[in-house]
């Protein structure tokens, strides 16, 4: 998506998901979006032997509360069966995705036990669910689709 983000820049969330959804469905009987899990709608569910394989939230970055909310969201989705989330953030409006980058990672510094940054845009995260007194593992992916709508013409994009 980031090698084309001319392509998906003008997408919604919903629309951004439905794309993963339709990779992830290549590779899974039962990828969903939209799924209820416990107290809301999960972005992105599959399912497997009885729990979670996965659960995602996606989310369009508009800043460090939102995406905190975002943590919070799909934390609150997840059973005592379901101990690996993700929260997958598209940046479509900074300009400065290093920015981004560093507030996320100053999240991960501040309120995970511990992290591997195995790329510069990916966190995975042991993070402490108090309510459960349970450790999870919470991966946090950024994603840069931002483009300067200024530097192409076309039409569909005019203002």
């Amino acid at each position: 998506m980031e090698k084309t983000a001319r392509t998906y820049f003008a997408n919604t969330e919903e629309e951004l998901r439905d794309h993963l959804l339709a990779a992830l469905n290549t590779h899974y009987e039962a990828a969903t979006g939209e799924t209820f899990r416990k107290i809301g709608k999960t972005d992105i569910h599959i399912e497997f032997e009885n729990k979670a394989a996965f659960i995602g939230e996606c989310k369009i970055w508009r800043g460090e509360h939102l995406f905190q909310g975002a943590v919070q969201q799909v934390i609150n989705y997840s059973t005592w069966r379901d101990l690996k989330v993700s929260v997958i953030i598209f940046n479509k409006e900074n300009q400065s995705f290093p920015a981004i980058l560093s507030k996320i990672k100053s999240w991960a510094d501040a309120n995970t036990i511990s992290y591997v940054q195995s790329q510069t845009n990916i966190w995975k995260c042991k993070y402490h669910r108090q309510d459960m007194n349970v450790d999870i593992q919470l991966t946090v992916l950024a994603f840069d689709l931002y483009v300067d709508k200024s530097k192409f013409n076309d039409i569909r994009y005019k203002n």
